[in-house]
């Protein structure tokens, strides 16, 4: 099992705060102590160049847009992972 872990739409916001991945530092040490192997999709939204908005439901800040899941299918498939 692979646990792909997608970002906050606040937290690809310009000049959103460290501390605002703090969700991402607390769930990839509860993995690394459960040994489950995971990836965390931050860099992946961040590199796409897609404004957070475009990535997301309009006002909906966890849930996809179809840009935002085609990102995560590609990275999923871009990790070996059956596509």
């Amino acid at each position: 099992m692979k646990v792909f872990v997608p970002p906050y739409e606040v937290q690809l916001r310009p000049g959103s705060p460290a501390e605002n991945l703090l969700p991402q530092t607390m769930l990839a040490e509860a993995f690394r102590k459960k040994g489950v192997d995971f990836v965390d999709l931050y860099p992946d939204f961040l590199a796409s160049g897609k404004n957070s908005k475009e990535l997301f439901l309009y006002g909906d800040p966890m849930h996809l847009s179809r840009d935002g899941n085609a990102l995560v299918a590609d990275a999923i498939c871009s990790r070996g992972v059956a596509c």
